[in-house]
């Protein structure tokens, strides 16, 4: 019963982010989605590594 949930869940994630992975296909060759996307990983990346220091 709890696999069942948890396969769910799981379906409702993939249902509710559909939308953006067929924008992302779909604008797969536009140079600033790919520029911010990074930028935009780099942040959330900066944001962990510095709340992850703990000597500072």
């Amino acid at each position: 019963m709890n696999y069942f949930f948890i396969l769910n869940i799981i379906d409702r994630i993939n249902r509710t982010l559909k939308p953006i992975k067929d924008w992302f296909f779909e604008n797969h060759d536009n140079p600033i989605l790919w520029i911010a996307t990074i930028g935009l990983g780099l942040l959330i990346f900066n944001f962990t590594y510095n709340a992850l220091q703990k000597e500072k």
